[in-house]
Order: C-alpha cells, then structure tokens, then sequence
C-alpha cells in the first residue's frame, strides 16, 4: 500500500526548472533562420497544387473577416481572430486562405524546433526532426489547419513557461492559460484545462508544505479567476452549434463503414446521417454494441498504424504521395553523417530510462494535453489533424530515446553541413497527396470556379448552391445563398430546396453527384442530363470534371 501511495506522490510532483538557454545561443538562431527558409522555400508554390477546400476551414475564415461586425464563439473563435490578424496583409480571400497555410506549415516546425530547444534537447537532433516534421505528411497536407493553429498556441505557453517562469505555480498557471485559450480553437481542450487544473491543485495539496501559504493561495484565486472568466465569456464546449459531437461522431463512423466495405465513391461526410439510421435505428442492442465496437477497435487498429507512420516520418519522409528518391537518399545521407560524428552507446534498460529522468514533467503536461485528442481518435476516427496535436509528445519520445543511444558532437559546421544537405532534400508542394473529396483527377477546380464566378458577376446578386460546403464563403457579398442551410433545414430533396430557395447556379461536383441525397432525385437528374429543357446552361470553367448550372442567361 506504501508503495501505491509513494507512486501516486511521485506521479503528482512537479519539479521543472527554468530553462538558461539564451535567445542568442548559435545553434538556436541558426537552427530559426535555416527552417524559415527551407520552409518558406518548401511551402511558396502551394496553390499551384492543393485546391481550396470549404466546410471547416472557409468557415473559420469567413468568421474572421467578419469579426469585428458579427463576432461568435461558435467555430473556434480564437482561430477566427487569427485569420483576422492575417486579413490585414491581404484581403483577397484566395490569397488570405493560402498565406494562412504558408505561414502555419512554417511557423510550426520552427516552434517545435524551439519548443525542444529550451527543453535542452540536442540542438543536431531538434533540428533535424523538426525539419523532417516541415517535410512530412503530417504538416502542409493536412486539412483544416485549425489543428496547427490550436498547437502553435500550446507551444508559446509551454515555451513561455520553460524559459521565463521560475516559480511553480505560476507555470502552472501559464500552461492552464493555454489550455484555455486553445479550448476556444478546438472546444475539446476544455477537458486537459479541467484535468491539468485537477492535477496541480493535488499536486499543490500534496506538497503544500513547499509552498508559502500565499503563494497558494494566489493560484488557487487565479484558477478560481480563470474559471469566472470562461463562465463571463461563454464554455466552448458549448459553442458551435447543437449536435457537434453527434456529426463528428456520425462522419467518423460512417469514413470506417465505407473502408470496412470498400465504399469509394460515396461523399460519407455529407451521408453521415443514413449510416446511422442504416446501422442504429431500429437495431437490436446486442447489434448496436456490435457495431460499435467493431468502430472503437477499427480506431485503434488504425490509431496504432498512424503513430507508427508519423513516428517514422521523423527519420524518414517515406510517406509522400510521390516518393522522390534524392529526398529519401540525401536525408540518408544526413543519418550517416550523425552517427558517424556521435558515440554509440551501449543498449541499456535504465540507461534509457534515466534519460527521460529531465523531462518528466513535461511528459505529464504533454500526457494530459493529449488525453482530449486520444479520446476523439478512439471514439471518433484518429484523423491527421487530431494526431498532429500529439506531435510534441511523440516528438520528445523520440529524440530523447535517440539521444539516450547517440551522444552527436556538435559544431556550427557540423550543424551547417547538416542543413545544408537537408534543403537540397526538401520535397516539393507537388509531392503530396491534397484531400480532393471524391474527384477523378487531381484540379484546382474550386479555386478556378471561384475566380470565375468573381468575373462573371461582381455586382449582380447571386445564389451559388453546392455540396462542397459552402462556395459561397470564399466568394464576394454579391453572393448571398448559404448552402448548409440545406442540411440545417432538414429537407431532403436538393431540387425541391434549390427551387424554394430561387438558387441561380448549381456546382455540380463529385460529391452532389454521388450523395444518397441525389440518388432518387429524378428532378435534379433530369436537370443534369438535359439542362436545356429546364431552363439551365451548362458552363464548364475548366478541364475537369466540375462544372456549373446556370439559370442566368
């Protein structure tokens, strides 16, 4: 029983010091200067390959831009002010969306670089995993890029933390500060704010007698302030409308109900609905608990597979759309190049073991951040996007244990050489494999289709219907028709819903077409086939298979 308890204390203190790494340290500045450029010169050409996506993204976007006339706490208002800041370089809302992805597929590899540097981890290993981590599947693929914004903001408060704050509690506070504010960029970190808020009031009563009565008594009047101020300003768990975590629920089960049978061309995030009326309504409980559990074990199945590929894409970018052999070779090169300037130890137990001795803390910290994104990769599917915000605690695993077997040498031409092969390394933006929702070839159709649109009609009022979630977001007020309004009604037949609501163009794309929405809508079908006959034309805004139906002669 002694042993539980002196387990349970050891789990619960905390003795993290303050980091002394100067912000003039060599290997930091030029570890910054060197993932800024690569960076800048890995990500530039971005639109010329990944096409503009809706839904989420277009969203938060929009919110943005509209921030100071209508603001909301619904979509990940923190996220929102962000666009807002980035509309004053730019406010073409092509241009606004792609700078967005510029600057957060660079901006968050030269956090983590930072981020491992003040957690004294080794200058060479910091900065080839974070440079490795820009290069991968994980970082500018990925959509929507709420994920990397939320992540970016957790790096500055652990960061702030380390390196300027001395006294506990006041750490304390810093990094629950962050979990509250990444809470209202992804509601879900609303639980690690509850739970690291649980931990360092035990941890505080446990070892009370380290502290000066007041000094606890602060904190605990800052935690009780922090939960004031979230009760003035509203629960982000509450935000984003009713049913949020139904639809999470119901698209991430309906993604495995077409892997497990092989269902390729249906839009399951728009059918999410009919697979739960399919697989739950009127099912017996024991099939229900079944097919639930077949989903959960999926997830984890498929959780353990996603890790081990990004934990592999820390050494190796093995997993680009296309693979290119000069990338794979030179970063082999580099490898070689480390251990041949690095002591080998011997393979110990506790000689690893005591490694992870320094950065105990931050493991707990990083555990209880992860714990909200664990819990959605298991209930609802592991997407990317969840998996990146576990990237700091897969990352110092890693290095640590790496660094527990090579003991590198550093120098500034060692390190130099180094980023030197590394940038010649560098994939393209063409590598990599854009989410293109259904689509037989690879088009920058919904950004073509917009510039077109913005031509056609820069003044004239225009209704733009689509099952892309919502063109009309990127597109100027002119148009005013708000496609989700479609789902929010609860109609279910799309040409009944675009005649009541006088739409003038349809956006015919993958995802109307294929959507059991449309499949027994024969008036639509008849509008496709033979536009002419009901008063539609149809225009074809470039080589692909998108096109528009137009009422506007």
């Amino acid at each position: 029983m002694k042993s539980i308890i002196n387990k349970i204390y050891s789990f619960f203190s905390f003795n993290e010091e303050k980091s002394n790494l100067p912000f003039t340290d060599k290997f930091l500045i030029l570890g910054c200067l060197f993932i800024i450029i690569i960076g800048i010169y890995t990500v530039y050409d971005i639109q010329k390959y990944a096409d503009i996506l809706f839904w989420d993204e277009s969203l938060y976007m929009q919110k943005g831009l509209q921030l100071w006339q209508q603001p909301s706490l619904d979509w990940g208002p923190f996220y929102n002010i962000w666009y807002k800041l980035l509309s004053y370089f730019t406010s073409d809302k092509i241009e606004l969306y792609y700078l967005n992805i510029k600057v957060l597929c660079v901006l968050l590899p030269l956090l983590l670089f930072i981020f491992l540097m003040v957690n004294n981890i080794n200058p060479m290993l910091s900065f080839f995993v974070s440079i490795l981590f820009l290069y991968s599947y994980i970082n500018l693929p990925i959509w929507p890029k709420v994920s990397h914004w939320c992540l970016i903001v957790f790096l500055i408060a652990l960061i702030i933390s380390k390196r300027f704050i001395n006294s506990v509690y006041l750490k304390f506070l810093t990094i629950i500060l962050g979990m509250i504010v990444c809470s209202y960029i992804r509601p879900e970190f609303y639980l690690a704010f509850i739970l690291f808020s649980c931990f360092t009031i035990i941890h505080l009563f446990i070892y009370r007698h380290q502290y000066p009565i007041k000094s606890i008594a602060l904190y605990l009047s800052g935690i009780l302030g922090l939960f004031i101020l979230v009760k003035l300003v509203g629960n982000p768990t509450k935000t984003g409308g009713n049913g949020r975590m139904l639809i999470t629920f119901g698209q991430h089960f309906a993604l495995n109900y077409s892997r497990w049978n092989n269902i390729t061309d249906k839009p399951f995030w728009i059918d999410w609905v009919f697979y739960l009326q399919d697989n739950f309504i009127h099912k017996p409980t024991s099939v229900i608990l079944s097919t639930i559990g077949h989903h959960i074990l999926s997830n984890i199945g498929n959780y353990i597979k996603s890790t081990s590929k990004i934990i592999i894409s820390f050494i190796l970018p093995i997993f680009q759309l296309k693979l290119t052999i000069h990338s794979i070779i030179l970063v082999g090169i580099t490898i070689i190049i480390l251990v041949k300037n690095s002591a080998i130890q011997q393979f110990k137990k506790s000689t690893i073991l005591s490694a992870f001795h320094p950065n105990n803390d931050l493991l707990k910290i990083l555990f209880i951040w992860c714990i909200p994104t664990l819990a959605s990769s298991i209930i609802a599917y592991p997407r990317d996007h969840y998996l990146i915000l576990q990237i700091p605690l897969y990352l110092i695993l890693t290095v640590v244990f790496i660094d527990s077997i090579l003991k590198l040498e550093l120098n500034l031409k060692l390190f130099t050489l180094v980023a030197i092969v590394l940038f010649f390394a560098k994939p393209s933006a063409a590598n990599f494999d854009y989410f293109d929702l259904l689509r037989k070839e690879k088009s920058l159709s919904n950004v073509t289709t917009i510039q077109y649109l913005q031509k056609k009609y820069p003044t004239k009022i225009v209704k733009v219907f689509d099952f892309e979630g919502d063109i009309n977001t990127m597109l100027p007020k002119n148009f005013t028709s708000n496609s989700i309004d479609f789902f929010k009604s609860g109609s279910t037949v799309v040409s009944k819903y675009i005649d009541s609501a006088k739409i003038d163009i349809i956006y015919v794309t993958p995802s109307l077409l294929h959507s059991r929405f449309t499949q027994n809508d024969t008036l639509l079908k008849a509008w496709i086939s033979s536009p002419e006959k009901y008063d539609f034309q149809k225009v074809k805004t470039g080589n692909f298979e998108p096109y528009l139906l137009s009422r506007i002669k």
